[in-house]
């Protein structure tokens, strides 16, 4: 995989958030991340920051790992 076929951690998450079966007030809620912020963020209008793009990826149980060798 090149790293243009690659989807970038923020349309990881954003997938993660789509694809799910739970609204966006109960991932606030259960996040303490503002509903506001994580609706913006779908739309594009908004970068989280680090902790916060953490705090979505635990709550999912994503995880960041190296690539493998080849």
């Amino acid at each position: 995989m090149t790293t243009t076929d690659q989807k970038s951690l923020a349309d990881q998450l954003r997938a993660a958030i789509d694809g799910c079966e739970w609204s966006l007030n109960s991932i606030a809620r259960e996040t303490g991340i503002p509903q506001p912020n994580l609706h913006r963020f779908l739309a594009g209008k908004y970068d989280v920051s680090l902790a916060t793009a953490d705090k979505i990826a635990k709550y999912f149980g994503m995880r960041l790992t190296k690539p493998k060798q080849v």
